[in-house]
């Protein structure tokens, strides 16, 4: 009984070798040659890769050879990228937008956040430990809810574009709604914030314009034409008065 025993222990380690020299194999064998197109989206632009030797002729950084972020002053306009055969927003360094966001609207449900702005040495921390190069931002909100007034925090916001710009990341500004996801509470208030804030930032290079957070619930079969109506109307407000600056929709 006992050798029987032995024997069935030593067949089952050995199945359990074969299963995992198999599941080793199969993961060895998918990374072999396989390129996804998003390559460029790996790894941060101020963070070097260890790995890289391709070279000049082959950047899988996506960055422009020749610049870096030390070469940046104040960060260019993002721009619209279609070379993989779909839309991909690029920063001036040809490297993706990766960053956090912060809520000056009163937060979720209102009034339960301050408004908090992070230190310039806060804002190094982004880009050189986090790799970050963009801050998204719910300036004001757009909710039942909230009774503050459009430029409630338009010193807030001042602060915010010098943060930003000083550390050589974009800002991305929107109405908040908070909490109240999925609808768009006012509209006259919506385009009131556009007409303040997109003609006072159409100048910075570094602010781009998302025109309201979750407007519409869920799935795009959701949308109606009243919302893409609404849409059209605030990117024709914020267009009217910043014709540079990229507008975020949807």
């Amino acid at each position: 009984m006992e050798h029987n025993c032995s024997n069935t222990q030593v067949f089952g380690f050995v199945q359990i070798v074969k299963v995992l020299t198999l599941l080793i194999s199969l993961l060895v064998l998918s990374g072999c040659g396989v390129k996804s197109g998003n390559e460029f989206l790996d790894m941060p632009e101020n963070i070097i890769d260890p790995n890289d030797n391709s070279g000049l002729g082959d950047q899988p950084l996506g960055e422009i050879p020749d610049r870096t972020l030390d070469d940046v002053t104040v960060r260019g306009r993002p721009y619209i990228d279609q070379s993989l055969g779909y839309n991909v927003i690029r920063t001036d360094l040809n490297t993706a937008l990766r960053g956090v966001s912060l809520s000056l609207d009163g937060g979720d449900p209102y009034g339960s956040l301050p408004s908090n702005i992070p230190t310039p040495e806060q804002m190094d921390l982004l880009v050189s430990e986090y790799g970050f190069n963009t801050l998204h931002v719910y300036l004001e909100g757009d909710a039942e809810q909230n009774p503050d007034p459009v430029g409630v925090n338009e010193a807030l916001a001042d602060q915010l574009v010098t943060l930003t710009r000083d550390a050589k990341m974009y800002l991305m500004i929107t109405m908040g709604n908070n909490g109240e996801n999925g609808a768009i509470h006012s509209m006259e208030k919506t385009l009131a914030f556009w007409e303040l804030y997109g003609a006072k930032y159409k100048d910075e290079t570094h602010v781009i314009y998302e025109a309201h957070n979750e407007p519409v619930t869920g799935i795009n079969g959701n949308w109606t034409s009243e919302d893409w109506e609404r849409q059209a109307q605030m990117y024709e407000t914020i267009r009217g008065v910043a014709p540079d600056t990229m507008i975020l929709l949807g």
